[in-house]
């Protein structure tokens, strides 16, 4: 079930101002639409006023909310402040994605070691996990065929889950599980099994 992008980026959520995060993050859509010759797209978490860069960003371009249908276009896309949905819904156009954390988002980590997401603070790629995570996280996101909620798959969701506990967080399956294309509500799921 392994998700492709064609390229992701990330601003972690830190101490700097929600302007500066938004506008790094722009910065880098920007390119993409260049290279592309594609309209850049935006996923914000309601239909009302943002912070200046993403308003500025926002007009003229086709923009949407996760629970929303309107279209976000067929470019690139920024995906601002929306937790798990927004971020589900642009990853699974199979586009260009820059995601802007903000704040409630532990999961972000392991979608962009799984993607290879390059954070855009430290203009580095997120590092990916080792030879011996990925084997498990292939091994669940295998077991997750069915969201994990029938017998077979509760149970090794469980065992496995409780070997990569032993390496990462829940938070970063979690994320690294979004980032393999597992719908919002089975990933929570997952985030709940015991």
């Amino acid at each position: 079930m392994q998700q492709l992008l064609p390229a992701a980026a990330y601003v972690p959520f830190d101490d700097t101002s929600l302007d500066e995060r938004a506008t790094l993050a722009i910065r880098w859509i920007l390119e993409r639409e260049q290279e592309t010759g594609r309209r850049a797209g935006l996923i914000v978490a309601w239909m009302h006023d943002y912070v200046e860069p993403v308003e500025l960003f926002k007009r003229g371009r086709p923009y949407s909310s996760p629970k929303s249908s309107k279209s976000f276009g067929s470019g690139p896309v920024l995906v601002f402040c929306t937790s798990m949905e927004g971020l589900a819904k642009a990853v699974s156009s199979g586009r260009e994605v820059a995601y802007v954390a903000w704040g409630n988002d532990p999961w972000v980590f392991g979608w962009a070691a799984d993607v290879g997401a390059i954070n855009l603070r430290s203009g580095q790629p997120e590092v990916p996990p080792s030879q011996e995570v990925r084997a498990l996280l292939d091994d669940l996101d295998f077991a997750g065929r069915g969201g994990w909620y029938d017998n077979p798959g509760k149970e090794d969701a469980r065992r496995i889950l409780g070997l990569l506990g032993k390496q990462v967080s829940r938070d970063f399956t979690v994320g690294a599980m979004l980032a393999r294309g597992h719908s919002v509500k089975s990933v929570k799921y997952l985030r709940a099994l015991r």
